[in-house]
Formats: structure tokens, C-alpha cells, sequence
């Protein structure tokens, strides 16, 4: 069950003619409501990394938790997480360039009903995910630069990472066993 907080603030006018109030002016049109930071965190978690539409989450709230939320609160919710995260997803892409092993691969996304492609940069201990519409080498090298070249890239046979001037390719193992396990599955002989 949500817990309901009201909050009421006061100013007074001093003689003097002075205004004093213990909050900030809200902003013009801003909603009355805001959610704590277990709800922000909730909806961020279920958008971003579970890729929950909107509409769907606005469900999930109302249904399991009892909370009336906006799309519109939502999307506004994780771009300001987004803004937010920006130093940290500055530094891990950083941390990325300067890596000399870096496994990539890229997944099919469906955004607003039009194909996309979901991104993975990981090392052992970072992992970058972002979206872009192509699924060509040119996303990797307009997001990585010269610093592909001095990587080695583990990724599986897509033919963009083969176009690519990496330092060197490995294939991915976990692929690799994966079309093996295929071709023996389809071989019953």
C-alpha cells in the first residue's frame, strides 16, 4: 500500500516587507505530486534495463502497488535519471576506449514500431548498453573512434565486426558452442 505524505508550507510577509517561505517555488505547471525514490528507481530499472513500455509499467504500478502514474511521469522520470547518469556513463564509455579487450554484440529493439538495435560494449567489469537504428560497423566507430584499433573485439560473426580495423577479432566462445550445439542437434544421424 503507497504511503501519502502532505507536506504544507508556509511563508510570511514580514513587516518590513520581506517574503519568507521554507520551501522553493515550485515550477510553474509542475505537478503536486512527486514520487520517492523507490518508485523513481522501480520505473527507471523496469524502462531501461528490463525495456518495459510505458504503458505497461502505468499498469504494473496501479495493479501490484496501488500508485496512479502518468505515462508522461514516467518518461519524464527516466530522462531525468538519464541526465543524472550522465557522468557515470561518460566515464564507463572512457573506461571502454581505454580497454584492450572489449566483447560487443547488438540485439533487435523495437522502438515507436520501427527497428532498432541495442548495443552492448563490455569489458569484465563495465558493460555499456546503448541504441542506435543501424547495425553497421559505423555505429561502433562513430561512438568508439580510433580506440577500436587498439582493441581486441570478442564478438560473434556478425560480417559489421569483421569491417571493423580492430587491433584484433575474437570470436565468442559462448557463440561458437552455441552453432556447434546447433549443427549437432540438426545432425541426428
Amino acid at each position: 500500500m503507497p504511503i501519502y505524505r502532505e507536506r504544507r508550507f508556509y511563508k510570511k510577509i514580514c513587516s518590513c516587507g520581506c517574503c519568507n517561505r521554507d520551501y522553493a517555488s515550485r515550477r510553474r505547471g509542475g505537478n503536486a505530486i512527486t514520487f520517492g525514490k523507490n518508485i523513481r528507481a522501480i520505473a527507471t530499472y523496469l524502462s531501461v534495463v528490463q525495456c518495459m513500455p510505458y504503458e505497461r509499467l502505468q499498469s504494473l504500478f496501479a495493479t501490484m502497488f496501488n500508485v496512479s502514474i502518468s505515462q508522461g511521469t514516467l518518461v519524464n522520470i527516466v530522462r531525468e535519471m538519464l541526465d543524472k547518469s550522465r557522468p557515470a556513463i561518460e566515464l564507463i564509455e572512457r573506461l571502454i576506449r581505454e580497454s584492450a579487450v572489449v566483447g560487443f554484440d547488438e540485439s533487435g529493439c523495437y522502438v515507436n514500431g520501427k527497428l532498432n538495435w541495442s548495443w552492448i560494449a563490455q569489458t569484465v567489469y563495465l558493460t555499456l548498453v546503448f541504441r542506435d537504428s543501424g547495425r553497421g560497423a559505423k555505429v561502433l566507430e562513430d561512438r568508439f573512434g580510433d580506440s577500436l584499433k587498439r582493441m581486441v573485439a570478442v564478438t560473434d560473426r556478425h560480417s559489421a565486426y569483421f569491417a571493423i580495423d580492430f587491433l584484433n577479432n575474437q570470436i565468442c566462445l559462448a557463440h561458437l558452442l552455441r552453432n556447434l550445439e546447433y549443427l549437432n542437434d540438426i545432425d541426428k544421424e
